[in-house]
């Protein structure tokens, strides 16, 4: 009785060895699962950070923008504003066609009553805008 309890004891030692040596195996899977996802994190923090900068520039660039905008409608309400003037001071000439063909003289004409043209339609549309 005593060799079969031998053997049956060596079987089981031979089990729990096996046994063992498996759950060995599945810690290092685990392990390398663990080390697998844990790159994938660096590499997902890493590729938001990269969005945050791109993010973070075209917000600067949208601002920059904007501002390019407003000084674009600035000028252009300036240039605007400088061409009706000199529309008016210019109205104040005209071509003496009786001296001949090809002349271009001027001739200055007496300043005429200040007469306010039609507004255009962007000055139409900034009044409008403006509620004025």
């Amino acid at each position: 009785r005593s060799v079969d309890e031998v053997e049956a004891g060596s079987t089981l030692a031979d089990q729990v060895g096996q046994t063992i040596e498996s759950v060995v195996s599945q810690v290092r899977h685990v392990t390398t699962l663990v080390g697998e996802i844990s790159a994938a994190s660096h590499e997902q923090t890493a590729g938001i950070g990269q969005i945050n900068d791109a993010i973070g520039r075209l917000d600067i660039n949208t601002q920059h923008n904007a501002s390019l905008v407003e000084t674009t409608a600035a000028t252009a309400q300036e240039l605007n504003h400088q061409a009706h003037q000199l529309s008016e001071a210019v109205a104040h000439f005209q071509l003496d066609h009786s001296l001949g063909p090809g002349s271009g003289a001027l001739a200055a004409q007496a300043p005429r009553p200040h007469r306010r043209s039609a507004p255009s339609s962007s000055a139409r549309l900034a009044e409008a805008l403006l509620g004025q």
